[in-house]
């Protein structure tokens, strides 16, 4: 049975990495904190309830937000990822050549970690090139993939 979309196939382990590391990094922060469900904002709220010292509720709403944007990050991962891999493939499917695919993936690659280490960035606010760049090289990997797909069921 020949591979029918080999790039595809290849890039699939290392997305699924990204994946589990963005999720273990979520993970690890609540497990860390203590923090069940949710960003943390309940055990603030329950701190200020309680009439706790504003030293403890400041550390609580910076843990918080750290964990809101690993949150943030790890989802904006989930939303573009799966699209763009499922449109390689099926570019690949339709004729795009081994080579190209590989680039637009490696492309993604790239893109998606550059996005999650800027957004995940307590420190900058998530601001930073590589959340903007990320941003960008993902959409065109997204377009480039789907106009693959057109082009070569278009005029075959």
């Amino acid at each position: 049975m020949p591979i029918l979309a080999p790039a595809t196939g290849l890039w699939s382990l290392p997305f699924v990495g990204l994946h589990m590391a963005f999720q273990f990094g979520v993970i690890f922060m609540r497990r860390r904190h203590k923090i069940t469900i949710g960003d943390g904002t309940a055990q603030v709220e329950a701190l200020i309830r309680d009439g706790r010292s504003a030293a403890e509720i400041a550390k609580a709403k910076e843990v918080a937000q750290k964990l809101s944007f690993r949150i943030r990050a790890q989802a904006n991962f989930i939303e573009n990822a799966p699209l763009a891999l499922l449109l390689v493939a099926v570019a690949e499917l339709n004729g795009l050549a081994v080579g190209y695919a590989h680039a637009l993936l490696g492309v993604l690659f790239v893109a998606r970690v550059a996005h999650y280490m800027a957004l995940s960035n307590y420190a900058r606010a998530g601001v930073g090139i590589g959340r903007a760049g990320g941003v960008v090289l993902t959409q065109l990997v997204i377009v480039g993939a789907a106009a693959c797909s057109l082009a070569a069921v278009a005029f075959k």
